[in-house]
């Protein structure tokens, strides 16, 4: 059965050192930022996964709320470090439809080069990878980014 996959950073949050890294929430540039892509997104998810991060967290609740979800859940398959394409099967044996799933780099990158079978993709905060998902293999659909985020 052929799923689509959402593959997101979460937005610009606070700098690293003010606060614990968990506790770490989105800047307003993020929370704006994270508001265009979920404008953007294609199609409408079954479910939303983020990691319990703040900053990850609050970029889920705001994609689930604009696209008329509820809430956002929460795994720890999703926090820094642990996601894995492993961890991505088992949030889509939960999950009977398509998936949107926030987390972090490097480790959502590494997801997603792993899926498409290669790469060196670097995703901005707010960036969204969606990516379709066949018998265990994806073919990546669209990198959207923020309309107002800075390119290289």
């Amino acid at each position: 059965m052929a799923r689509l996959v959402g593959l997101m950073r979460h937005g610009k949050a606070e700098p690293p050192g003010a606060k614990p890294d968990e506790e770490r929430k989105l800047t307003p540039e993020g929370r704006r930022q994270v508001s265009e892509i979920a404008n953007l997104i294609p199609f409408k998810p079954a479910c939303i996964y983020s990691s319990p991060l703040a900053r990850a967290l609050e970029t889920a609740s705001i994609l689930a709320s604009k696209l008329g979800l509820g809430k956002a859940e929460t795994s720890d398959f999703l926090k820094p470090g642990v996601f894995s394409v492993e961890a991505l099967g088992e949030l889509l044996k939960i999950c009977k439809g398509d998936i949107l799933l926030v987390g972090h780099s490097p480790s959502v990158e590494r997801v997603l080069t792993e899926l498409i079978g290669g790469g060196n993709i670097k995703m901005k905060t707010s960036s969204l990878a969606i990516v379709l998902l066949e018998e265990g293999r994806g073919t990546l659909l669209a990198l959207l980014i923020p309309p107002s985020a800075q390119l290289p």
